[in-house]
């Protein structure tokens, strides 16, 4: 095998512009992927707060369907009374943490949810 003087002048590894470009490709996919999490993140709340949204609802207008009345009363004293009436009754299976709900029926924000509309 032949070998030229040039050959062996070249050392061994990468040059810096080679490094630089490596690193700046990945840093663009890296900014990629996390806008692409981050989307599929919003949209999964967004998903968890319409989905208690609608059992809560729900549960009220399956116990006012059951029990009668226009009002459901409250099982205990703190902001999930309300709740654990529809759970005793068989209507939802823990308290919503991002809902409350009013002795009426209403479903409402719960003070520590992050979800924003109702």
């Amino acid at each position: 095998m032949l070998s030229t003087a040039h050959d062996s002048d070249r050392p061994d590894g990468f040059t810096l512009v080679e490094l630089l470009i490596v690193i700046v490709v990945l840093g663009i996919l890296a900014t990629v992927v996390v806008a692409s999490v981050s989307g599929i993140v919003d949209r999964g709340e967004e998903a968890t707060c319409e989905g208690d949204l609608r059992t809560l609802s729900t549960a009220a207008e399956s116990y006012f369907a059951q029990v009668g009345g226009d009002v459901i009363p409250a099982t205990g004293v703190d902001a999930d009374r309300y709740e654990r009436t529809l759970m005793n009754q068989g209507l939802v299976r823990e308290p919503s943490e991002l809902y409350d709900i009013n002795d009426d029926g209403q479903v409402v924000i719960s003070p520590t949810s992050r979800c924003t509309t109702l």
